[in-house]
């Protein structure tokens, strides 16, 4: 966490990317005013993480964990639909929940 920025949390990955489960190659670069390039996990990644993370939760009470999967599906376009559904397959996570509610 950032002192300037306490809403934003960022987690560094040091071992592979969503346990080895990640194409790599369809990852998100980010060019750097500063030069360089910042790399963010595929959307289809990003989308499967938030769905399995609210199927792991007892209860199912943390609906912010689809909404966010919902809001990075609305951004995102253009999506691997094929590598959606295996992504979020693998991961134990229900890809209906995109299109349906929660409750």
């Amino acid at each position: 966490m950032h002192p300037d920025h306490p809403d934003l949390g960022w987690q560094l990955v040091t071992g592979p990317l969503f346990d080895g489960r990640s194409d790599e190659s369809k990852g998100i670069g980010i060019e750097l005013k500063a030069g360089g390039e910042l790399t963010l996990p595929a959307w289809e990644d990003l989308i499967a993480d938030r769905l399995s993370q609210f199927a792991a939760q007892d209860g199912k009470s943390h609906h912010e964990l689809v909404d966010q999967a919902r809001v990075l599906f609305q951004l995102a376009g253009g999506l691997d639909e094929d590598y959606l559904k295996r992504r979020v397959a693998e991961d134990g996570g229900d890809l209906s929940l995109l299109f349906g509610r929660t409750t």
